[in-house]
């Protein structure tokens, strides 16, 4: 039997029916996640920003013992946006050379809570008054600090991050889901 080399040329490859299924299969699996992923971006850009002030106050903590003076981290809430900064000359203002980091940058309307009656409603394991937070946050050069806690929230404020300083240097950082702090 002789084969046509032309039919199975045609036969190799895929038609236009089965590649407008694919695409049209994957525009429906496409629209079902974005809903979930701009639902999902406030709460994990909230926690980033969370996670970054705790980290700077490790930061200053470990530079305070470094240079074995007092560092400051002071929350600017006077300008918009707001920010904060390791003050290594402790003068209040954020000069050339410290770090500053600023809210607006996660975007999501991250913000300092000052006070929030959606998530500063709860002290339970705080080491302050939840209606009060921080302006600024003095580190020792032993390490130690002064009680404090700063508090942020996202545009929905539905999630709030509370990163707590004791007075033996230990920084917490915690989420309040809108019943308990965990």
């Amino acid at each position: 039997m002789r084969r046509c080399i032309a039919q199975e040329k045609y036969e190799q490859g895929w038609t236009l029916v089965e590649t407008m299924i694919v695409v049209a299969v994957i525009a429906v699996i496409a629209s079902m996640a974005v809903p979930t992923y701009t639902n999902w971006l406030p709460g994990n850009r909230l926690k980033a920003a969370g996670r970054d002030v705790f980290s700077t106050m490790q930061k200053a903590r470990m530079l305070a013992i470094k240079k074995n003076q007092p560092v400051d981290v002071v929350f600017d809430m006077s300008a918009t946006p707001h920010s904060y900064f390791i003050d290594t000359d402790r003068d209040g203002v954020w000069d050339a050379g410290e770090e500053r980091y600023v809210l607006a940058d996660y975007q999501s309307g991250v913000d300092f809570a000052s006070p929030a009656p959606n998530c500063i409603t709860s002290n339970v394991g705080w080491a302050t008054n939840p209606n009060t937070p921080a302006t600024k946050i003095t580190w020792n050069p032993n390490g130690t600090a002064n009680n404090s806690a700063v508090y942020l929230e996202n545009k929905n404020k539905d999630i709030c991050y509370g990163v707590s300083v004791y007075i033996s240097g230990l920084v917490k950082l915690r989420k309040f889901d809108g019943s308990r702090w965990m």
